[in-house]
């Protein structure tokens, strides 16, 4: 529960790591979907890489789930395992978080931000609501 400052904790952890970097500066950049916060979880899994992204106007209800999707490795995304990339709003993050999402629990045991590197705003109080620093 911690900001990811080091290589993260898997035999491929500095591969990984850039991989979920590069991936998320390359989503930050855009426009018309602005991202509010990044947060690496399950991070003791060895091949896949889990990735929950909070984006300012993602469509749909407050109270839809979180939006979870699974990718396997490509010219582009070279890993052993898939990325599973979980989206949300803020608002439906908050609600998956009263909700008690099993999503939330994974977040709140080993969840590691990696955007924005200073929290503020919507994003400080998004990592207060879930316990992460």
């Amino acid at each position: 529960m911690s900001t990811a400052s080091s290589a993260l904790a898997t035999p491929l952890g500095p591969h990984y790591d850039r991989i979920v970097r590069g991936l998320v500066e390359e989503h930050r950049t855009r426009k018309d979907e602005p991202l509010v916060l990044a947060v690496r979880y399950r991070c003791d899994e060895p091949e896949d890489i889990y990735l929950l992204e909070v984006i300012g106007n993602f469509p749909g209800n407050d109270d839809d789930p979180l939006f979870e999707t699974a990718f396997g490795p490509s010219a582009d995304l070279v890993i052993l395992g898939e990325l599973h990339l979980a989206l949300a709003s803020p608002a439906q993050l908050r609600v998956a978080v009263e909700r008690g999402d099993k999503l939330v629990e994974q977040l709140r045991k080993d969840g590691e931000v990696i955007f924005p590197a200073k929290a503020t705003g919507a994003a400080r109080a998004l990592l207060k609501l879930l316990g992460i620093r």
